[in-house]
């Protein structure tokens, strides 16, 4: 996926990659089935455990766990227990809007719903073999495409322009610090040629 050369950089370049990685995954929605199979019930449930013991909640908090769990994902499957490409891509959104408005907030819950979103990514691929590189690619793409909006909206006045440094700061956040002090974030080394070459700012 590229963007045409017409396309200018800030706002309209962000929305313009979006819109390429939907449509993408709009046409390879109807080839795909997603099954609530039982390995797929098990990591769901390995993950709602976490909040009572690797990575305690609040109470609050693993309610609104457990009512994600039961809205976003279980209330979306359909007869045998198949979730239409619709109701997928409504619950990898809802999923997203979560993470994107509660990181930095609630770190911890943040990370338990990022989880289940990388399971439903993780699980289409698995059930759909024939189809799990284009799946793959487009996952990565999206992954690239968080980061480098989280860069855009860093700077309220730039029209969605950033800097390098701005890249590096979504990076970190996105890929964590462990993967940061390793050189091994998700385009890290985009961000750190780009300081090198134009500076920090």
């Amino acid at each position: 996926i590229m963007l045409p050369h017409s396309v200018k950089a800030g706002h309209e370049a962000v929305e313009a990659g979006h819109d390429l990685l939907s449509d993408a995954y709009d046409r390879l929605l109807p080839q795909v089935t997603f099954h609530g199979d039982p390995q797929f019930v098990n990591d769901l449930q390995a993950i709602a455990r976490k909040a009572n013991t690797t990575q305690p909640l609040a109470a609050d908090d693993a309610r609104r766990l457990n009512l994600i769990i039961a809205n976003d994902i279980e209330a979306r499957f359909g007869p045998g227990n198949i979730m239409a490409g619709d109701q997928l891509k409504a619950a990898e959104h809802d999923l997203s809007q979560f993470i994107r408005g509660n990181r930095g907030k609630n770190p911890v819950l943040t990370n338990l719903v990022g989880e289940i979103k990388q399971l439903i990514k993780s699980t289409l691929a698995r059930q759909n073999p024939a189809h799990a590189d284009e799946l793959n690619n487009i996952n990565y793409g999206w992954a690239m495409m968080e980061r480098i909006s989280q860069a855009a909206e860093r700077n309220p006045v730039a029209e969605g322009l950033f800097t390098p440094t701005d890249l590096l700061i979504a990076g970190r956040s996105q890929s964590g610090g462990h993967a940061f002090a390793h050189g091994d974030g998700l385009l890290q080394t985009f961000g750190e040629i780009g300081n090198r070459v134009i500076g920090k700012g």
